[in-house]
């Protein structure tokens, strides 16, 4: 009879407070994965942690925090030579031993800069994300997320 009562509290304890564990995967480009998404993983992870709800993130990025390295480092072929010209991502111009140019006279943060790209999130059409993977991508563009991509130098969508 005890072992009834503690499996049906068990149970019951269970039910209310799921303790659900779940892992978002980040891939792609480390314009966003190196700077933007390791801020908006943590602040989501902080919002869901009062919800009983272990989140986790793996966050796989190469790209521009590479090559920034390269060239501030003076390994890249362009670091050392006087016609050298490379691109990084808008959060990587603040770097030092980087020299912004402007295009057109304007530089990146000005509104109609001719070289910009816009950022998407891809997912596989054939599978459902999950509650959970729904729920940060929403986070992400909520004003809170957008406060948390400026603060790391990118553009907000509004």
């Amino acid at each position: 009879m005890f072992k009834s009562i503690s499996l049906l509290l068990l149970l019951i304890s269970a039910a209310i407070h799921p303790a659900v564990a779940e892992t978002i995967v980040i891939m792609g480009s480390d314009t966003i994965g190196a700077k933007a998404a390791l801020h908006l993983a943590e602040a989501y992870k902080a919002k869901m942690a009062g919800i009983d709800s272990e989140i986790g993130f793996e966050i796989s990025a190469e790209g521009s925090s590479t090559g920034v390295v390269s060239i501030t480092e003076g390994h890249a072929d362009i670091a050392g030579n006087v016609n050298g010209i490379g691109y990084v991502g808008l959060a990587y111009t603040e770097t030092p031993g980087i020299k912004v140019l402007p295009v057109e006279g304007m530089l990146p943060r000005a509104a109609d800069y001719p070289l910009n790209r816009t950022l998407f999130y891809l997912v596989d059409a054939n599978i459902r994300l999950s509650p959970v993977a729904n729920d940060f991508i929403g986070f992400t563009l909520s004003p809170q997320g957008q406060h948390i991509i400026e603060s790391v130098e990118f553009v907000p969508i509004y």
